[in-house]
């Protein structure tokens, strides 16, 4: 009896080492698989950072532009409005400007800082205008809607398509052709139902 149970014990200890050396291999391959994968990372970083470097290179050389970061697109900031002096300039013109700016310029969302940012941008009669509301009183607590109310009714004329069909009467060619046609058709951009006589004269 005690041969058989030593040779099963012999077979155990053997089936045994077998396992632990399978087991030590798997263990050493792996580690050689995980030091190539981590080489072959490094390997891909290094070469992305020199590629990136040579198309910034490249681009530098023949002028064009290398993607923004995103620091740089969030700092783009949109072209300033025109100012607005109530001379010739139409107020519902400078206010679809405005309006337009307002759109992309998130910061200035609340009505009254609109009311701030346009101020800033009045000039001559219209800047006049604003400091006496200020001084007086008139302009406290007032929000964009109701500046852009005011203002219309100061500097927006009782007849603006009226007063479009007279300078077209008006106009006179002293310049170019090509600068009394586009002065020809700034004027008439505010007539709806421009004649056929009317805009023979831009001939």
């Amino acid at each position: 009896m005690d041969q058989p149970r030593s040779a099963s014990s012999e077979v155990l200890t053997q089936a045994a080492m077998t396992h632990e050396t399978l087991v030590q291999r798997l263990e050493q391959e792996l580690t050689i698989l995980r030091a190539h994968s981590e080489r072959a990372i490094s390997e891909l970083k290094s070469e992305l950072v020199a590629a990136s470097a040579a198309y910034k290179e490249l681009s530098a050389k023949v002028g064009t532009p290398a993607p923004a970061s995103s620091s740089e697109t969030r700092s783009w900031k949109p072209a300033l409005p025109e100012t607005f002096s109530g001379k010739k300039q139409d107020p519902n013109d400078w206010f679809f400007e405005l309006d337009c700016f307002f759109l992309v310029a998130t910061d200035l969302s609340d009505l009254f800082a609109k009311v701030t940012f346009a101020a800033s941008r009045l000039r001559g009669d219209a800047l006049k205008w604003w400091r006496q509301a200020k001084t007086g009183g008139a302009a406290e607590g007032i929000d964009y809607e109701a500046f852009k109310k005011q203002l219309c009714e100061r500097f927006l004329t009782s007849d603006p398509v009226g007063d479009a069909r007279d300078h077209l009467a008006e106009l006179k060619q002293t310049k170019s052709a090509k600068s009394y046609s586009c002065i020809f058709r700034s004027v008439a951009l505010n007539v709806t139902d421009l004649s056929g006589a009317e805009d023979s004269n831009q001939e």
